[in-house]
């Protein structure tokens, strides 16, 4: 990664941490979230939400909290000039369950499936 990718990288990483404690700590069951991009082509961005069950993310899912949070999402990757141009794609759903069971809890390797 060159050292001006790096700096975007950071700049985006603070500003999904942001977006996490205000809006989605609050969410039952969620756990963390992170992103995968690769900067030469910033507009294949993936932004992967993990909830702890599969229970607690169908309730999620399946909620009127998804498309408020899909939208503010989108409005901060917006921010920092990265676009979703196909947010049924580019913002994964995932569980610690499904970790455990499909990659033994090995979140780097369940990752770099995506």
């Amino acid at each position: 990664m060159r050292k001006t990718d790096k700096k975007k990288d950071n700049t985006l990483r603070k500003a999904l941490t942001r977006f996490c404690n205000e809006h989605c700590e609050p969410l039952s069951g969620f756990e963390w979230l992170t992103h995968v991009i690769d900067w030469q082509r910033a507009d294949n961005i993936k932004v992967i939400v993990v909830f702890t069950t599969d229970e607690q993310l169908r309730s999620f899912l399946g909620s009127q909290m998804r498309p408020q949070l899909e939208a503010q999402l989108m409005a901060v990757l917006k921010a920092e000039d990265l676009a979703m141009h196909n947010p049924k794609k580019q913002i994964v759903y995932d569980t610690e369950q499904q970790c455990k069971v499909g990659h033994n809890g090995n979140w780097a390797r369940r990752l770099s499936h995506l």
